[in-house]
Protein backbone atom coordinates (compact mmCIF):
# COMPACT_ATOMS: atom_id res chain seq x y z
CA UNK A 1 0.00 0.00 0.00
CA UNK A 2 2.63 2.36 0.91
CA UNK A 3 4.64 1.80 -2.37
CA UNK A 4 1.51 2.69 -4.67
CA UNK A 5 0.85 5.52 -2.60
CA UNK A 6 4.33 6.58 -2.90
CA UNK A 7 3.44 5.57 -6.61
CA UNK A 8 0.29 7.91 -6.77
CA UNK A 9 2.64 11.09 -5.27
CA UNK A 10 5.43 10.97 -7.65
CA UNK A 11 3.49 11.96 -10.92
CA UNK A 12 5.13 14.78 -12.09
CA UNK A 13 7.52 15.38 -9.43
CA UNK A 14 11.36 15.18 -8.86
CA UNK A 15 11.88 12.31 -6.09
CA UNK A 16 14.64 11.63 -3.46
CA UNK A 17 14.30 8.09 -2.12
CA UNK A 18 16.57 7.82 0.86
CA UNK A 19 17.74 4.56 2.44
CA UNK A 20 16.74 2.94 -1.12
CA UNK A 21 17.78 -0.61 -0.46
CA UNK A 22 16.71 -2.54 -3.16
CA UNK A 23 14.35 0.13 -5.16
CA UNK A 24 11.07 -0.41 -4.53
CA UNK A 25 9.88 3.09 -3.71
CA UNK A 26 12.40 4.08 -6.51
CA UNK A 27 10.80 1.76 -9.36
CA UNK A 28 6.80 2.58 -7.54
CA UNK A 29 7.61 6.74 -8.50
CA UNK A 30 9.59 6.11 -11.96
CA UNK A 31 5.99 4.19 -12.63
CA UNK A 32 3.82 6.96 -11.46
CA UNK A 33 5.28 9.32 -13.71
CA UNK A 34 8.14 10.92 -11.80
CA UNK A 35 9.91 13.30 -13.91
CA UNK A 36 13.35 11.85 -12.27
CA UNK A 37 14.60 9.37 -9.42
CA UNK A 38 17.57 9.71 -7.04
CA UNK A 39 17.97 6.58 -4.70
CA UNK A 40 20.20 6.66 -2.21
CA UNK A 41 21.73 3.94 0.06
CA UNK A 42 24.51 2.76 2.46
CA UNK A 43 25.01 -0.89 0.79
CA UNK A 44 26.65 -1.32 -2.53
CA UNK A 45 25.18 -4.79 -3.15
CA UNK A 46 21.63 -3.45 -2.13
CA UNK A 47 21.79 -0.71 -5.23
CA UNK A 48 22.82 -3.63 -7.52
CA UNK A 49 19.86 -5.28 -6.59
CA UNK A 50 17.99 -1.91 -7.54
CA UNK A 51 19.75 -1.48 -11.06
CA UNK A 52 18.65 -5.24 -11.62
CA UNK A 53 14.94 -4.68 -10.70
CA UNK A 54 14.69 -1.81 -12.82
CA UNK A 55 16.59 -3.26 -15.78
CA UNK A 56 13.72 -6.36 -15.19
CA UNK A 57 10.92 -3.47 -15.64
CA UNK A 58 12.29 -2.21 -19.63
CA UNK A 59 8.45 -0.56 -19.16
CA UNK A 60 10.43 2.30 -16.67
CA UNK A 61 13.12 5.00 -18.41
CA UNK A 62 16.03 3.99 -16.68
CA UNK A 63 17.14 7.66 -18.14
CA UNK A 64 15.28 8.76 -14.80
CA UNK A 65 16.55 7.02 -12.30
CA UNK A 66 19.51 7.83 -10.24
CA UNK A 67 22.08 5.59 -7.20
CA UNK A 68 24.20 6.87 -5.17
CA UNK A 69 26.05 4.62 -2.85
CA UNK A 70 26.71 7.33 0.09
CA UNK A 71 25.81 7.60 3.52
CA UNK A 72 22.20 8.88 3.66
CA UNK A 73 22.97 11.50 5.82
CA UNK A 74 26.06 13.05 4.40
CA UNK A 75 24.14 13.08 0.62
CA UNK A 76 21.57 14.91 2.58
CA UNK A 77 24.04 17.36 3.61
CA UNK A 78 26.04 17.63 0.12
CA UNK A 79 22.17 17.53 -1.55
CA UNK A 80 21.77 20.97 0.58
CA UNK A 81 25.58 22.66 0.06
CA UNK A 82 24.66 21.77 -3.89
CA UNK A 83 20.85 23.77 -3.30
CA UNK A 84 19.05 20.79 -4.88
CA UNK A 85 15.22 20.55 -4.21
CA UNK A 86 13.05 17.85 -4.77
CA UNK A 87 8.83 17.63 -5.05
CA UNK A 88 8.57 14.30 -3.33
CA UNK A 89 11.16 13.00 -0.82
CA UNK A 90 10.44 9.01 0.59
CA UNK A 91 12.46 7.78 3.41
CA UNK A 92 11.97 4.23 4.64
CA UNK A 93 14.65 3.80 6.77
CA UNK A 94 15.91 0.47 7.84
CA UNK A 95 13.69 -0.68 10.99
CA UNK A 96 15.88 -0.62 14.45
CA UNK A 97 15.22 -4.37 15.79
CA UNK A 98 17.11 -6.81 16.72
CA UNK A 99 14.82 -9.99 15.07
CA UNK A 100 15.55 -8.37 11.35
CA UNK A 101 18.79 -9.47 10.46
CA UNK A 102 20.16 -9.05 7.08
CA UNK A 103 23.24 -11.10 5.02
CA UNK A 104 24.97 -7.36 4.47
CA UNK A 105 27.09 -5.98 7.43
CA UNK A 106 26.68 -2.29 6.45
CA UNK A 107 22.64 -2.70 7.37
CA UNK A 108 22.64 -4.74 9.74
CA UNK A 109 25.23 -2.45 11.53
CA UNK A 110 22.63 0.14 11.14
CA UNK A 111 19.33 -1.64 11.76
CA UNK A 112 21.09 -2.53 15.40
CA UNK A 113 21.97 1.27 15.81
CA UNK A 114 20.25 2.75 18.68
CA UNK A 115 17.93 5.31 16.68
CA UNK A 116 17.80 6.72 13.28
CA UNK A 117 18.22 10.89 14.06
CA UNK A 118 14.92 12.33 12.84
CA UNK A 119 15.77 15.80 13.85
CA UNK A 120 18.92 15.35 11.10
CA UNK A 121 16.62 13.73 8.56
CA UNK A 122 13.98 16.53 8.63
CA UNK A 123 16.34 19.01 9.08
CA UNK A 124 18.01 18.27 5.80
CA UNK A 125 14.61 17.54 4.08
CA UNK A 126 13.38 20.88 5.13
CA UNK A 127 16.24 22.55 2.52
CA UNK A 128 15.74 19.72 0.05
CA UNK A 129 12.06 20.25 -0.57
CA UNK A 130 10.56 22.32 -3.08
CA UNK A 131 7.76 24.56 -1.89
CA UNK A 132 4.51 22.73 -2.52
CA UNK A 133 6.71 19.14 -1.54
CA UNK A 134 5.80 16.26 0.42
CA UNK A 135 7.76 14.20 2.54
CA UNK A 136 6.87 10.12 2.95
CA UNK A 137 8.46 8.38 5.88
CA UNK A 138 7.58 4.66 6.59
CA UNK A 139 8.50 3.87 10.59
CA UNK A 140 8.10 1.38 12.64
CA UNK A 141 4.54 1.84 14.69
CA UNK A 142 6.43 2.83 18.18
CA UNK A 143 8.77 6.26 17.17
CA UNK A 144 5.35 7.48 15.49
CA UNK A 145 5.06 10.27 18.23
CA UNK A 146 8.79 11.08 18.39
CA UNK A 147 8.09 11.67 14.41
CA UNK A 148 5.66 13.77 14.14
CA UNK A 149 6.47 15.76 17.27
CA UNK A 150 10.13 16.11 15.10
CA UNK A 151 8.16 17.08 11.99
CA UNK A 152 6.29 19.86 13.66
CA UNK A 153 9.66 21.49 14.87
CA UNK A 154 10.61 21.48 11.05
CA UNK A 155 7.51 22.96 9.70
CA UNK A 156 5.91 20.17 8.41
CA UNK A 157 2.49 18.91 8.99
CA UNK A 158 1.58 15.72 8.78
CA UNK A 159 -1.80 15.16 7.66
CA UNK A 160 -1.91 11.48 6.16
CA UNK A 161 -1.20 8.22 8.10
CA UNK A 162 -0.97 4.97 6.44
CA UNK A 163 -0.94 2.00 9.20
CA UNK A 164 0.45 -1.14 7.87
CA UNK A 165 0.39 -4.27 10.01
CA UNK A 166 2.83 -7.69 9.87
CA UNK A 167 1.39 -11.12 10.36
CA UNK A 168 1.35 -12.35 13.94
CA UNK A 169 4.93 -13.53 14.71
CA UNK A 170 6.89 -11.53 12.10
CA UNK A 171 8.62 -8.40 13.18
Amino acid sequence: DNRLLTGQLAAGRAVLNCFCYTGGFSLQALAGGATSVLSIDSSGPALESARRNLALNPQLDATRAEWQEADVFKALRALKEEGRKFDLIVSNPPYFVDALRCPDNQRCMARHTSELNYELLFGHSAYLLSEQGVISIIIPAEVERTVIDTAWKYNFHPHRRLHVFTKPGKP
